[in-house]
């Protein structure tokens, strides 16, 4: 009971802010992306909101993260909804028929200051006529079940505010790989040499 009033809280925290955000730019404004945040962090609230929902079922997510992520400049709510989205979509593309792995990776390039996630599945992947599509508004190959053709433009969208990129990469039949990577906080501290992360059962 406990733990579903604290999933509770966060949605409404989550409600809250989304709703807010959506106000502000729809009078020209720009939600607010100064706070630093833990990519990791946001991974496990991520998947706490999946795993409330039961939306998983028989597929296993693993967890690989950095050890030293540093930070990112932005909004967590924002970014959280967009690991959420990219989570479902990993598991809507494996078949319901059988088991499937999906891995989220977080990692820091130091070179080049950027922060990156990976969300990587090994569903059904994507034909290669529908990829310079996928982030067109109202482009969904789900319609008939639901789908708005949204979720990947505004995720594309949030990323970009946050000075970041959304790279796809995907093999018919062989699973979908998608990168998310923002720039590190500009007073982050430089970390040590990165630990090889082991997965963690999600």
């Amino acid at each position: 009971m406990t733990k579903a009033a604290e999933v509770i809280a966060r949605c409404s925290e989550r409600i809250e802010k989304v709703v807010q955000d959506m106000r502000a730019y729809n009078v020209g404004g720009q939600g607010d992306a100064k706070d630093r945040v833990d990519l990791n962090q946001v991974v496990a609230d991520a998947l706490t909101i999946i795993r409330a929902h039961g939306r998983h079922g028989n597929i296993t997510i693993q967890k690989e993260p950095c050890p030293e992520l540093p930070p990112v400049t932005g909004n967590r709510y924002q970014l959280e909804q967009v690991i959420i989205n990219l989570i479902l979509n990993s598991i809507q593309a494996i078949p319901e028929s059988r088991d499937g792995v999906i891995t989220i990776t977080t990692g820091h390039d130091r070179m080049k200051g950027m922060v990156s996630l990976v969300v990587r599945d090994d569903g059904k992947g994507i034909q290669p006529d529908i990829m310079g599509r996928l982030m067109e508004p109202f482009f969904s190959t789900r319609m008939e079940s639901g789908g708005s053709g949204l979720g990947l433009y505004i995720s594309n969208f949030i990323v970009t505010e946050h000075r970041g990129q959304l790279v796809f990469e995907s093999e018919p039949d062989k699973g979908t790989t998608v990168t998310i990577s923002i720039p590190a906080a500009d007073d982050a501290p430089s970390p040590g040499p990165d630990a090889p992360p082991g997965p963690q059962a999600a």
